[in-house]
């Protein structure tokens, strides 16, 4: 899972910013593109970003505790 936080309010909780789930290939390394449109309202600002790696497919938050990701 991917968030950004592309309006720089310090959380990930508004429209569009957790991306969908991006599938990664099992059983070593990886390059994995991520493909997206950058909305205006980040234009010029420091943006959080958060990657969550994870087995977990009902993970579709930034935060809390997994065992897993």
């Amino acid at each position: 899972y991917a968030f950004f936080d592309w309006n720089a309010d310090g959380d990930f909780l508004d429209d569009g910013e957790a991306q969908p789930p991006i599938v990664v290939p099992s059983g070593g390394a990886s390059v994995v593109e991520i493909n997206l449109s950058v909305p205006a309202i980040a234009g010029g600002k420091f943006i959080g970003i958060r990657f969550r790696l994870t087995t977990d497919m009902d993970l579709m938050n930034a935060s809390g505790d997994r065992s897993i990701g």
